[in-house]
């Protein structure tokens, strides 16, 4: 019992030291933050929360791979809201993958425990059908490699999970992702 003790207490403290590194590594002596460059960017907008993410783990970390017919990105800012953008039945392309005729998808967490949005939902009443939010993800870049970047945007409604699809909220975005698998 006093070893587990120990060791949670061990923990915290290495966490927290960590932390205190990351956030003073981020500022300049003169109290501005850093800029570390990076040529990746995630910037959406849900109803009028904004977010600026570039991926150097201080405004968020970007993350995007590629997995047979797959492709991933999650982005998560440094206030702990998390967009996931997925497309499923990726054909390695440049072009618009639908939310509903190509398997595209997006989710979006607005912090732990709370309430997720993602662009489909399922009807409430008979015939309790699947319905997915109108446009696309438009990807404008395709990185052939790992290394490459992958760019593109979309622009929809996202329903909170479990509302039927009620309180439906704007989302836009643009990104610039380096596919890392």
């Amino acid at each position: 019992m006093l070893l587990n003790h120990f060791f949670t207490a061990l923990l915290s403290l290495l966490l927290f030291t960590s932390c205190q590194k990351n956030e003073a590594e981020s500022v300049k002596p003169d109290g501005q933050p850093t800029e570390t460059p990076t040529d990746q960017y995630l910037n959406f907008a849900f109803d009028d929360t904004k977010a600026q993410i570039n991926g150097d783990c201080v405004t968020g970390c970007i993350n995007g791979e590629f997995d047979k017919d797959k492709f991933f990105i999650r982005a998560t800012a440094s206030n702990r809201r998390t967009l996931d953008i997925t497309i499923k039945n990726f054909a390695n392309r440049t072009g618009e993958f639908a939310f509903d005729v190509d398997l595209a998808a997006l989710e979006f967490s607005t912090g732990p425990g709370s309430t997720v949005y993602s662009t489909g939902y399922v009807n409430c009443q008979s015939p309790y059908n699947q319905v997915n939010s109108d446009g696309a993800i438009h990807v404008t870049k395709w990185a052939d490699k790992v290394d490459g970047y992958v760019e593109g945007s979309f622009k929809t409604t996202l329903y909170p999970k479990g509302e039927c699809g009620r309180n439906g909220r704007a989302i836009t975005c643009t990104f610039r992702v380096k596919r890392v698998r």
